[in-house]
């Protein structure tokens, strides 16, 4: 099952967790200066990680049922902000309506594919052996500048074959969402693109959103500028029974 590392609210104003998925190749700690940031705002945060106990042949649905379990022991009803990756299980969560709402940043909705060569994506596919991040130089590891990029490459981690050969067919087809959910496609997102994302949220009844930054945003210089449209969404669109609205409530008349 994946273990969850709690982040109090700083003076709690909702009435829900946050629980912030890594995607392929990135270490969960790389959500945790963003789940700081939410937790500053009232929110009380979660960093989930999905390798502390990996089965053998990890797969996609694993994956999510492993998550699902987690959250699923959780006191208060869980928001799911899942990256990459990450973002796919989000939105299978919120297909399957066990969670609040989800926020699919990233997602990656082409799979794995496209980021390894031919002999690892067969390879993968049959679950024969740990697959390497990409290399220095891939644009998969562009970030917004040399401290980021340096942040990155110490989060960068081998990723089990057979979770990378998982992300194909119903994985990349997420189901209409039972809970409001949010696509956030990254203005300078080398991998997914923005049209991508908004035809995907078309489909699935989901929301849209368009921000600035690489497929990294958490590595972002200034991660308030990406967090404060985010917080407006999940204020706006989640009922009261969840939202405590204590000094937010002007968000719902912008």
């Amino acid at each position: 099952m994946a273990s969850l590392h709690l982040i109090e609210a700083e003076n709690e104003r909702y009435a829900a967790t946050l629980v912030f998925l890594h995607g392929l190749w990135a270490a969960p700690e790389i959500w945790r200066g963003m789940a700081l940031g939410f937790a500053h705002r009232g929110w009380r945060s979660a960093v989930a990680d999905s390798r502390a106990t990996a089965p053998t042949r990890p797969s996609f649905q694993e994956w999510c049922d492993d998550v699902a379990d987690a959250i699923a022991k959780l006191e208060m009803p869980a928001i799911v902000i899942g990256h990459d990756a990450g973002g796919l299980v989000a939105l299978a969560l919120a297909a399957r309506g066990r969670v609040a709402a989800s926020v699919a940043v990233a997602p990656l909705l082409e799979g794995a594919g496209p980021l390894v060569d031919p002999v690892t994506r067969l390879r993968s596919r049959f679950g024969i052996g740990p697959v390497e991040p990409p290399a220095p130089g891939h644009p998969y590891r562009h970030a917004s500048s040399e401290a980021a990029a340096s942040i990155l490459d110490r989060a960068l981690v081998v990723e089990p074959a057979a979770r990378v050969g998982s992300l194909r067919g119903a994985a990349l087809a997420p189901g209409a969402s039972a809970a409001p959910s949010l696509l956030v496609a990254q203005a300078s997102d080398p991998i997914v693109s923005v049209p991508l994302v908004e035809v995907t949220a078309s489909g699935i009844d989901a929301d849209a959103m368009t921000l600035p930054g690489t497929h990294w945003p958490m590595l972002e210089p200034r991660p308030d500028a990406w967090m404060s449209p985010v917080h407006r969404w999940l204020v706006r669109n989640l009922g009261p029974e969840i939202l405590l609205l204590r000094g937010d409530e002007d968000l719902l008349e912008e």
